[in-house]
């Protein structure tokens, strides 16, 4: 057995069969701050995105299921009320993602802890928080927020991919 591969540690060995796992340690050796500043980064875009998505499928849902007949007029003036709802959406979610969410999300590639669910786990913190106050209001957090979240980790690691971070 070659002495070079016996002192070699698991983790060693696992970084150099999986490339995620190599970007993983790549990412965890980065200072926070920098960690930090790309995480605000990706969940200002993620703020975005997320909401005109969810608000989109939002919408698309009460269409279909109306009662009602929906004439060509109100379909028409959905994009506007989808973009109207995207901007409140993210004007009221955005300062709990980037404040709350975004340094965990930070600590997390830190820490080699960053997958999926951690990343929808901490998405969701804002809307468990609400729920002690308003229970509707936390269900809206939560239908917003595990979607950006997941938006901001995929773009997290687009910005790994690149080598941006």
């Amino acid at each position: 057995m070659n002495s070079s591969s016996a002192s070699a540690t698991p983790r060693a060995v696992a970084a150099n069969l999986d490339p995620g796992c190599a970007r993983a340690e790549r990412i965890a050796r980065r200072p926070y701050r920098l960690l930090l500043l790309h995480t605000l980064e990706a969940t200002f875009v993620a703020v975005a995105v997320g909401s005109a998505a969810v608000s989109a499928c939002l919408a698309l849902i009460f269409a279909l299921g109306s009662d009602a007949a929906v004439s060509l007029a109100d379909l028409a003036a959905y994009p506007l009320l989808v973009l109207a709802v995207a901007f409140v959406a993210s004007f009221i979610g955005g300062p709990p993602a980037l404040l709350l969410c975004a340094p965990l999300w930070a600590w997390l590639l830190r820490h080699r802890e960053a997958d999926p669910l951690s990343f929808a786990v901490v998405g969701a913190l804002p809307a468990l928080a609400l729920l002690l106050w308003d229970a509707s209001l936390a269900t809206l957090f939560l239908i917003y927020g595990v979607p950006v979240s997941l938006i901001t980790y995929v773009l997290i690691q687009r910005l790994a991919r690149t080598h941006r971070l």
